[in-house]
């Protein structure tokens, strides 16, 4: 698994906290739902399909968007099994332009050209990093606010 893309997604493809989450969620659910489309003649996987799984939208939403920024924010993994410059993630590239201040990682330039100024590069590589979840985040901010509230105290 050293350096493949392949490492990025294995070793996050389980998350004890996410299970944890879609229970307390699922059992939030009341049990006359299941009861009433038993009545009504619908299966376990018929009831899975189309009772349970669309009442879910708002938890799988808020989960999807967890793991986003969480891989997004992941290049420890990176460090340890990657050594491919072409397979690293982009937060290892903008560690290694504002920690280390190597601007290698944007290729070279031609003679005529004038090189921009390092802090114009490494905020314009900010907001490149950021853009993603900026575009992402309006359209799923009425699901995120439902998925959050899985499990607290209504009053």
């Amino acid at each position: 698994m050293i350096n493949t893309r392949g490492v990025y997604v294995v070793l996050h493809m389980a998350s004890a906290f996410h299970v944890l989450v879609m229970m307390s969620f699922f059992r939030t659910i009341p049990k006359e739902l299941e009861e009433s489309a038993r009545i009504d003649g619908a299966g376990e996987m018929r009831t899975l399909m189309r009772i349970m799984l669309p009442l879910t939208v708002p938890v799988l939403v808020t989960l999807t968007l967890w793991n986003l920024v969480m891989h997004m924010n992941q290049f420890s993994d990176n460090l340890l099994y990657v050594t491919d410059r072409g397979k690293f993630v982009l937060q290892y590239v903008l560690q290694e332009i504002l920690i280390q201040d190597r601007q290698d990682s944007f290729g070279s330039l031609t003679q005529t050209q004038e090189p921009p100024a390092p802090e114009s590069l490494k905020m314009a590589s900010i907001m490149v990093a950021i853009t993603p979840l900026l575009v992402i985040y309006p359209f799923l901010l009425k699901y995120f606010e439902k998925g959050t509230m899985v499990g607290s105290v209504k009053g």
